[in-house]
């Protein structure tokens, strides 16, 4: 695909995000993807044959956007369904927004850095190659870009603010010392070469245990699918299936989409 992306042709029809009695969810109830809210999974990989936990989503996360767009479709990657879903979910926060101005660039963190698989893996291995976060030869076992990655980035001249999002607690907690300290390395390089622009995180609150905090992970996950839509004038995916969601998101609503990290995953 090309590098940099502009206007999709997918249209929002009205009520498409709506509960289809004949679709059939999965009694995979005992089916827990490690507790995570995975709404990149939800949208992109499922079908019915490999289940990613629809029952536990809905039952765990009845509002979310996941349980939205399992209730309204079989299909998946259907992004008409998902964007009415956003629609109508955020329907009253869309008054009175200003303009989308920032660069959003998505970083994915926590287990891809920090599980215990990788702990013999040092921090600078991520730094200074693509490291495969599970093992396989496909562009999709590559989720983080080492610094390198970082020095062909177009920032636009108009630009004065960069965000980078990502939840460097996913699945690890607190046991996350490669991910913060990736994210840190990660602004430090782009500060450096863009001096002009502020660069800034987006990260969830440390976790707890709490039944809370677990109800309130989809709130988080979904609130971050609606920042891109309506805030990042330019989006810039890196590895996993959640930036992928992210780009269809940003590509749908017309803003520019800056694939050129992400086409240098290995195997791409």
């Amino acid at each position: 695909s090309s590098a940099v992306a502009g206007n999709s042709s997918i249209s929002i029809r009205r009520n498409l995000c709506t509960p289809v009695p004949e679709v059939q969810v999965p009694q995979d109830l005992e089916w827990q993807p490690n507790g995570s809210y995975r709404l990149g999974d939800v949208v992109l990989l499922r079908d019915r044959k490999t289940t990613v936990g629809f029952s536990y989503h809905i039952v765990t996360w009845p509002n979310s956007l996941a349980s939205m767009y399992i209730r309204a479709t079989n299909q998946r990657r259907d992004f008409s369904v998902f964007l009415d879903c956003i629609r109508q979910k955020y329907a009253l926060a869309t008054r009175n927004l200003q303009p989308a101005s920032l660069i959003v660039l998505h970083l994915r963190l926590g287990d891809v850095l920090d599980d215990e698989k990788l702990k013999d893996v040092p921090l600078t291995d991520f730094l200074n190659r693509w490291v495969a976060s599970r093992p396989g030869n496909r562009s999709t076992c590559f989720y983080v870009p080492p610094l390198s990655a970082y020095l062909g980035l177009k920032i636009p001249a108009s630009a004065r603010k960069l965000v980078l999002m990502g939840n460097p607690y996913f699945i690890v907690g607190l046991n996350n010392m490669k991910s913060m300290a990736y994210a840190a390395a990660v602004r430090a390089r782009l500060e450096q070469l863009h001096p002009r622009v502020e660069v800034s995180f987006r990260f969830p609150q440390p976790p707890s245990d709490s039944q809370r905090q677990r109800r309130d992970e989809a709130e988080r996950v979904d609130d971050d699918i609606f920042f891109v839509k309506t805030q990042a004038a330019t989006f810039v995916p890196s590895g996993g299936g959640f930036s992928e969601l992210l780009a269809q998101v940003a590509k749908s609503t017309g803003h520019m989409v800056d694939f050129s990290i992400r086409n240098l995953r290995p195997f791409s």
